[in-house]
């Protein structure tokens, strides 16, 4: 593990939900159908919409431990839950029996799994997609900050379809407001994003004015009709996803992903470890870990990455705030589907991120 890796708290849960899209996640990976896909697992949820591509196996890996107890979690309640019954029991629809339900599937958890949401079942009470420190974040932003600046009427109205000049002129008129410009800012600095949403150390690499480009970047996504339907969106401003729903369980995906399940194989480590076990990896799902590396820790990963990966792997991940490109430091070995990124990130949910990359190896 890197120094730097050594530096971050991994007690806690950081990620309740994965907040990259997986829509144009599965739409990039398309060449690894029916073949071994490696995929961070952060929260699990797009490492379970990757299994409508029908894999051969998907190793999820995470260096760390609660992490996989999440994914955990979550795998074995959807290979025992109905869709109607998941919804409760994770927190996406109210339900007062979710410690009932979490001793239904406990017996079937591992060991070190069940004792540790045993231990922590308040968690499991309010609901498991809330439990991150990134959720807690957005919450506390939804709930305790954006009432100052605007009224639940008015966020309705940022949501309500209309045409991209309306949306335009109601974002500089009704939502762009003084306050708006004053506190979005303030939440948003480095010091606090870094403490209470993500680490210190996973800021330490960037170098541009974090408030800044996070402005700049909502900004830019509120004025287009995409607003409209953004799941991401609509729980950072109301603090739930409401009817706009994450891909995994979406009425059209649960059986078929609950039916492909045991194609998961969860992994601790980091990639180097999971490539190990698992050689011969056609298709990557690498999140957006390349943020948190200094550039010889970068061209190290990018090196592992391509000793697992067939001929033809596309390997696709997001840059935010830090640019890296495994194409660019390897020319040679790797192709860089330039005009398919550009698209699939103009279509984007997770519009906060800076890049999306979609590399394949020659």
């Amino acid at each position: 593990m890197s120094k730097q890796l050594e530096k971050v708290s991994f007690e806690q849960i950081r990620y309740a939900n994965c907040w990259e899209d997986p829509f144009i996640l599965i739409e990039a990976m398309e060449n690894a159908r029916g073949k071994r896909i490696l995929s961070i697992a952060s929260a699990g949820d797009n490492t379970f919409s990757l299994l409508t591509l029908d894999p051969e196996i998907i190793v999820a890996v995470d260096v760390s431990k609660v992490q996989l107890f999440l994914v955990e979690l979550k795998k074995v309640a959807i290979l025992n839950f109905d869709r109607e019954k998941y919804l409760q029991f994770a927190g996406f629809s109210s339900c007062d029996q979710r410690e009932d339900y979490f001793i239904e599937i406990k017996n079937q958890l591992s060991e070190a799994c069940a004792n540790y949401w045993t231990e922590n079942i308040l968690a499991i009470k309010k609901g498991i997609i809330y439990n991150g420190k990134f959720e807690k974040f957005f919450l506390f932003f939804a709930h305790k900050v954006l009432p100052y600046i605007h009224s639940k009427k008015k966020i309705q109205e940022l949501f309500r379809p209309k045409s991209a000049a309306e949306q335009k002129v109601f974002f500089y008129k009704k939502w762009n407001t003084f306050l708006w410009r004053l506190i979005f800012p303030s939440v948003f600095n480095k010091r606090v994003f870094g403490n209470y949403a993500r680490d210190p150390e996973f800021m330490k690499h960037v170098e541009t004015t974090v408030p800044q480009f996070i402005k700049n970047v909502a900004e830019k996504h509120y004025q287009t009709v995409q607003a409209h339907t953004n799941p991401f969106l609509w729980f950072f401003l109301t603090g739930s996803f409401g009817k706009y729903l994450p891909h995994y369980v979406r009425e059209e995906n649960y059986e078929v992903i609950r039916s492909r399940m045991d194609k998961v194989v969860l992994h601790e480590g980091l990639i180097e470890d999971g490539l190990k076990w698992y050689p011969k990896i056609s298709g990557f799902n690498l999140s957006n870990i390349f943020e948190y590396m200094d550039p010889h820790l970068f061209e190290l990963v990018s090196k592992q990455v391509l000793d697992g990966a067939e001929k033809g792997a596309v390997i696709a991940y997001w840059n935010l705030m830090i640019t890296r490109r495994i194409s660019e430091i390897n020319p040679k070995e790797v192709s860089h589907r330039k005009e398919q990124s550009e698209r699939l990130k103009e279509k984007e949910h997770g519009y906060f991120y800076k890049n999306f990359i979609i590399d394949v190896k020659l």
